[in-house]
């Protein structure tokens, strides 16, 4: 698993398939899909579950103010009368919205390969099988004219 052999000195063999997936990967590659789960997990451990905690105090607060009177002013104009417990209920429920669309994000990362992009690796899979079948014909075709 990567260290080396006490007795030869030589490096062993890494498992069947445990470098498949990052042969074809560069460090950018690599790079873009750990900023994605570091996001992620982040937004998982940290953000989400304290946002949580604010929309339950914004609720609670939305209940215990039901009826609360408040005399809202914009531009210095005075507006229609509210309660402080319907305010709170509407950040509670903006921010349950914004919640559940953190919640439903896709945490999307690229492969592009060194050739910049997976379909190089289709056509080069694609032209080794072609060759193969090629190579063939033209040594069996060497053979039958007698230039071999």
């Amino acid at each position: 698993m990567g260290g080396t052999d006490d007795r030869s000195g030589a490096t062993p063999p890494s498992p069947p398939g445990r470098n498949g997936p990052r042969a074809l990967c560069t460090s950018e590659d690599v790079n873009n899909l750990a900023y994605a789960l570091c996001i992620k997990g982040r937004g998982d451990r940290r953000v989400v579950p304290r946002r949580a905690q604010a929309h339950d105090a914004l609720a609670e607060l939305a209940h215990r103010h039901a009826d609360s009177a408040h005399a809202l002013a914009h531009a210095r104009a005075t507006a229609t009368p509210t309660t402080v417990g319907k305010e709170m209920a509407v950040f509670a429920h903006r921010l349950s919205r914004q919640l559940r669309r953190i919640a439903s994000a896709d945490y999307l990362g690229k492969i592009s390969g060194a050739t910049g992009t997976f379909g190089a690796h289709v056509a080069a899979a694609t032209r080794r099988r072609l060759a193969r079948p090629l190579a063939s014909l033209s040594s069996k075709a060497s053979v039958d004219s007698g230039t071999r």
